[in-house]
């Protein structure tokens, strides 16, 4: 099972989860319990508990050796991790390090390297970057010395994304070409192309956007931009945007526009949350080409994706606040317990001395009543003033615990109150928050009063040039001369007219539910200015039809009920 877990932790869980362990020895059930928990951690299966680990980490800590300790401490770490208790797993996997003896021969390096490697993702999702650095170089060396090339380049790579997080981009720069070299020297292409994004972003920052077209070849040379989005940091989305970033800066708005949609359907993958970057872009796109109605669209999306973006960060940090609130609450806890317990073994200790006299004495007494009498009464007086003696001692050890739990409910009281001041904060944050999303709406009503008179001007035109066309003159004139009835190649016509004068009305009618051809055609004569009996009229319908027709389309079109006029207002307006 062991060597499955590391060639195939899927296939070692289902084999594990076939075993029947009842009769095992203490021994073998722990390693199946830490075997299976490596497993899941290789599979990236989420740990929702920390009661089993504890006990596995609790044997070893006594059986086994330090290859098994430093084990079974990094997947109780990895417990903690999945469970949002920061602070705990990285003491626990501090622990596990301190367990290593990298100078025997058989110290299990490679799970040290994932240690180190663990606590530098879990220091760049704290926004600790020095920390993440110092981890990162350690994992870097264990890998050197392990001759995993590979890795170690790959660990080296992470200084460059904290000297970008940084601001530092001409260090950042340096890195990359550095990193570059050396991938390309130890056979890694694809690796190494990778590894200039670095160098896109950096001059992308900078402005220089020759440098970043230079790089960007290079990274677009990566096989796995083509095959496996999964083996490029962050996907294809990132690899969009870069692209789409390098054409505004010069001024190519078409392709920086088609880069940017291409990123869309990618962009909430991998929890990059690319969105604010992509809405951001289009907007740039748009201003850029004054084209007014899209700039308002994605900035409101924009301003939604930061947002979002807000929102998120807000609750990391006040789940961070609240992990380190709870690690030093149990510490405390911990550490009155452990005085306690000190406290009452002593008590122990001296009550135990105490009756182990009195018994020796009793026995001493009773063995020699006879012979001794008078000797006994002697020594029985003086046990008796060591007794008297003992139980002042206690009574001074009870008065010390009073003193104690006096001291404990003032610190409880101190606590409360710190937790009141806390509260306060959060209800100030909670206002302060209200009043932002409260300008917020303020800000969307303006935009959507100002895309509604700019969507009622745009409509204006384009009904007047849609009612000068050929064929709506044709159809008018029908209602006046009502022969026959309107033929195929007249509804084609117009239908082919209005896609002309209204590129996005089919699309419009037909977002929410398909319409029938009939249904189609009431939303084309209403377009064009007939009104209800007119096009009971042209589709040779009862009275009454196209009003309740009308109705039903209301809520088929804009997803909500509404009257005839309703519908007719917007079509004619809002289109």
């Amino acid at each position: 099972m062991d060597s499955l877990v590391e060639a195939d932790a899927d296939s070692a869980l289902r084999l594990m989860g076939r075993t029947e362990s009842e009769d095992w020895s203490r021994r073998d059930a722990m390693r199946l319990e830490l075997l299976r928990a490596k497993a899941m951690n290789r599979a990236d299966s989420l740990f929702t508990t920390d009661s089993l680990m504890l006990r596995v980490a609790e044997y070893y800590r006594r059986h086994g050796s330090r290859n098994d300790r430093m084990l079974s401490l990094y997947l109780l770490g990895c417990t903690y991790r999945d469970m949002g208790a920061a602070p705990r797993a990285i003491e626990t996997w501090q622990k596990a390090v301190a367990e290593a003896d990298t100078t025997a021969s058989d110290c299990d390096l490679s799970t040290l390297m994932r240690i180190h490697s663990q606590m530098n993702g879990l220091y760049t999702r704290q926004r600790l970057p020095e920390y993440a650095q110092q981890e990162a170089e350690q994992a870097e060396a264990l890998c050197w010395k392990m001759k995993d090339t590979l890795n170690a380049l790959i660990f080296e790579e992470k200084k460059c994304g904290i000297l970008f997080s940084k601001g530092v981009y001409e260090e950042c720069i340096k890195v990359a070409e550095s990193l570059y070299q050396r991938y390309l020297q130890y056979g890694y292409k694809d690796e190494g192309a990778l590894a200039c994004v670095y160098g896109v972003k950096s001059y992308l920052a900078l402005g220089d956007y020759a440098k970043a077209k230079e790089y960007l070849d290079i990274y677009e040379t990566c096989s796995y931009l083509k095959t496996d989005s999964r083996r490029a940091d962050g996907g294809f989305a990132p690899y969009y945007i870069y692209k789409g970033n390098y054409y505004l800066g010069i001024e190519n708005t078409d392709s920086a526009e088609y880069c940017f949609r291409k990123a869309m359907p990618e962009m909430q993958m991998h929890m990059l949350h690319n969105d604010v970057a992509v809405y951001k872009g289009l907007q740039n796109v748009y201003n850029a080409r004054h084209q007014a109605d899209s700039v308002l669209k994605f900035s409101a999306l924009y301003g939604q994706a930061k947002e979002r973006s807000f929102a998120r960060d807000i609750a990391q940090a006040t789940l961070n606040v609240k992990n380190l609130y709870d690690y030093s609450v149990e510490q405390r806890i911990a550490q009155e317990k452990t005085e306690k317990l000190s406290q009452l073994k002593d008590i122990g200790y001296s009550v135990a001395l105490i009756v182990f006299v009195i018994l020796t004495t009793l026995s001493t007494l009773f063995y020699k009543k006879r012979k001794q009498t008078q000797y006994l009464r002697t020594q029985l007086n003086n046990k008796e003033k060591k007794l008297e003696q003992a139980e002042r001692k206690y009574q001074g050890l009870h008065n010390q615990e009073k003193v104690l739990k006096r001291e404990q409910k003032e610190a409880l009281k101190q606590h409360k109150k710190e937790v009141k001041e806390y509260d306060s904060k959060l209800k100030a944050n909670a206002k302060e928050k209200e009043k932002l999303l409260q300008t917020i709406q303020e800000l969307k009503g303006q935009v959507d009063l100002l895309r509604t008179e700019l969507g009622i001007k745009e409509m204006g035109r384009k009904a007047q040039t849609l009612e000068n066309t050929e064929i709506v003159h044709q159809i008018k004139d029908f209602l006046n001369c009502p022969i026959g009835h309107i033929q195929k190649s007249q509804w084609k016509r117009l239908a082919e007219t209005v896609n002309e004068t209204h590129p996005d009305f089919y699309n419009r009618m037909n977002r929410y539910q398909s319409l029938n051809k009939e249904e189609y055609r009431v939303c084309l004569l209403t377009l064009i200015g007939c009104t209800s009996g007119d096009i009971n009229t042209l589709l040779e319908k009862s009275t009454g039809y196209a009003s309740n027709c009308k109705k039903r389309l209301h809520h088929i079109v804009f997803n909500e009920p509404g009257t005839a006029q309703d519908f007719t207002y917007k079509i004619r307006t809002f289109v």
